[in-house]
């Protein structure tokens, strides 16, 4: 089993890369309805999501150690919250603002960086994590490598939602088939 690690870590890794893709287009879709929005709007969830994965790598290079056990731990994690993320910007926008009001520039970006932070913070550290952990097993794999495995998920998942989820599935429902394949990664590891 443990010869195949380095399998189940880049299975992982593609995985990450697909769901993510589904999770961003689909806040971008939530945040757009939310705010009855446009090019601003667009520009503000990726600008959060930018600025919030950047961080999250940053935050993983000042991590020393490394574990196949927490890298499974947070892939989970990372699996499993896109659903309450999507609860959060549909159901707490109510609590936030008020009712019938339009929010400001400012609110709308506060907003946005507070209900898409941990996913994005942990999206950005699992990718260097990810790297440190075949490091830390002795495995051979570059940075470049790491980021073209992930660009792999990235454009497999950007085509599955593009061409066969945003025509016929619910956002809730997409959100769960893409973070279904990221969740039988988990398993494996």
């Amino acid at each position: 089993m443990k010869r195949y690690l380095k399998v189940f870590i880049v299975w992982a890794i593609i995985s990450a890369g697909i769901s993510s893709i589904a999770v961003q287009l689909v806040t971008i879709r939530e945040f757009l309805s939310q705010f009855h929005g446009n090019e601003i709007t667009i520009s503000l969830v990726l600008f959060s999501w930018l600025v919030l994965t950047g961080l999250g790598s940053f935050i993983a290079k000042a991590v020393r150690w490394a574990s196949v056990t927490t890298f499974t731990l947070l892939s989970g994690l990372l699996a499993f919250w896109p659903l309450p993320q999507l609860l959060l910007i549909r159901y707490f926008r109510e609590s936030v603002f008020v009712h019938g009001a339009s929010p400001g520039f400012n609110q709308i970006v506060f907003y946005i960086l507070a209900t898409t932070s941990v996913y994005c913070l942990l999206l950005g550290f699992i990718l260097p994590y990810s790297l440190r952990v075949l490091h830390e097993r002795g495995e051979s794999f570059t940075s470049g490598g790491l980021y073209i495995t992930d660009r792999i998920g990235d454009i497999t998942g950007g085509i599955l939602f593009s061409f066969v989820l945003v025509y016929s599935l619910t956002p809730f429902v997409t959100i769960a088939i893409t973070s279904g394949i990221l969740i039988l990664g988990v398993i494996i590891l």
